[in-house]
């Protein structure tokens, strides 16, 4: 009897870390050079959803009417999404795609382009980690990005398909922020410092 309940016992710790697990951490596979020189082709990340976890005060006004609430309507619990993180998200084209691109502009945000060079709020935003600084003469008008939204660019510009061409990541589609690499397994020291 009492192996009976060890075992049960056992079992259901395993599927409530399943579970923390599958809501905590996803991984993904870096397809395409679009990160270079930070990420390659076929190295296998995990990224951390819970990072970027926000609470609703409404929702949770309206399930606990006894607290009353005197803040935002929603806030961030961690951290929320900051210029530099390398970010996986839904793709807007194909619902189906994830991809993995590092966010450049944050919300209420100008960004331009002008002549190879991104501007944030009429400064040049200066990008140590970008595989070929100079990529095809390339300028995009200013653009003021709208709450909730963000601005995302590949490493490898002259390889990469994201914001300038397809638009802003919207809030709700981020998935979470690259945490490490894991394979292959001499990449795992060059995990991510934020």
């Amino acid at each position: 009897m009492r192996v009976l309940r060890e075992l049960s016992e056992a079992i259901f710790l395993a599927i409530v870390i399943f579970i923390f697990v599958q809501l905590a951490i996803q991984n993904y596979k870096v397809e395409g050079a679009s990160m270079n020189p930070t990420l390659e082709e076929n190295q296998m990340l995990i990224a951390n959803k819970l990072v970027y976890l926000k609470i609703n005060w409404q929702r949770v006004s309206k399930l606990f009417p006894f607290i009353e609430i005197n803040h935002a309507t929603s806030s961030y619990i961690f951290s929320q999404p900051k210029r530099g993180d390398i970010i996986i998200f839904q793709w807007s084209i194909n619902r189906e795609k994830n991809l993995v691109k590092r966010i450049i502009g944050l919300p209420r945000d100008t960004l331009e382009i002008r002549r190879n060079k991104v501007y944030l709020n009429g400064v040049e935003f200066r990008e140590m980690y970008l595989f070929e600084p100079e990529f095809r003469l390339q300028s995009m008008e200013k653009l003021i990005i709208p709450s909730g939204h963000y601005f995302v660019l590949g490493d490898n510009r002259r390889q990469s398909n994201d914001s300038r061409h397809w638009g802003l990541v919207s809030e709700s589609d981020i998935i979470g922020r690259i945490w490490f690499i894991y394979w292959p397994f001499e990449s795992f020291s060059n995990s991510f410092k934020y």
